[in-house]
């Protein structure tokens, strides 16, 4: 049986022992700048995914429109409009070259190419995009996975898997009306390849899509290891496998109770 639950307390210690153990330890950071707990989490084991849908002027914890070093913060976005960091764009008066000079990154193209070699440059072979690797890196148990949720009977689910539609702007807006079925999969999956080769080359994304509800993407983080274990998605018995997502100060809020409630008591 699968089941999902909150725990605190643990030090760095715990989690190395954790890792030792044979568990998996996981962490899904946003985009922006980086807290020394999230770049000391591969020295025990565990391996951070960065979160690229965060909103820009929304996020308060990671900054994706700042650059932050030594305390000394530069705005880098001029925009007020809380769109999701893959849409940001340079402000006004912003020196690109002079920025990635600074950091030896080669040619800068847009905010989140920006963001995306500082974290691999930072990161190293470590680095890695939470969007990208759940649900492109693995397509046989995204498809899987998905198909799973959407061939179930909605009537039980709290929420819906498709809930989130963004612009060409990049606006976020929840939408209760995206179909709930196996067509909107290859929507979702064409419009992360889209978003994710762009970022990567530094290309404007400037193009509508689809987004997951938050808890499945979380939830997805939770079981791909399970998955990638026993090659199913039907965990009945006993479970002895665990797996361990760091939260931030935010994600714990919507976990546990919710989870359990929204999909694994269905």
């Amino acid at each position: 049986m699968l089941k999902v639950n909150t725990a605190t307390g643990h030090t760095l210690n715990d989690l190395r022992d954790y890792v030792d153990r044979g568990n998996v330890l996981s962490m899904t950071p946003h985009a922006g700048n980086r807290r020394l707990n999230e770049l000391m989490l591969p020295s025990i084991g565990g391996t951070p995914k960065t979160v690229f849908f965060n909103q820009v002027v929304r996020d308060i914890l990671d900054f994706p429109d700042q650059l932050i070093v030594d305390g000394n913060r530069q705005q880098l976005c001029d925009s007020k409009t809380p769109i999701v960091t893959p849409y940001a764009s340079f402000g006004s008066g912003v020196l690109v070259d002079e920025i990635s000079e600074r950091f030896d990154l080669g040619q800068v193209r847009t905010l989140p190419h920006l963001i995306y070699k500082s974290l691999k440059k930072i990161q190293g072979d470590y680095f890695c995009c939470a969007d990208e690797e759940l649900f492109l890196h693995d397509l046989e148990f995204s498809q899987r996975f998905l198909t799973t949720l959407v061939s179930q009977n909605f009537e039980d689910f709290k929420v819906n898997i498709f809930n989130r539609l963004i612009t060409s702007e990049g606006v976020m807006t929840i939408d209760d009306n995206i179909p709930q079925n196996n067509d909107t999969i290859p929507t979702f999956f064409d419009y992360r390849q889209r978003v994710f080769d762009a970022i990567k080359e530094g290309e404007v994304v400037d193009f509508p899509g689809v987004q997951l509800h938050n808890m499945v993407s979380v939830l997805a983080e939770i079981v791909k290891p399970l998955y990638q274990r026993t090659q199913s998605l039907n965990f009945q018995g006993d479970l002895n496998d665990n797996v361990l997502v760091l939260s931030g100060p935010s994600m714990y809020r919507y976990c546990s109770d919710k989870y359990n409630k929204a999909f694994l008591e269905s």
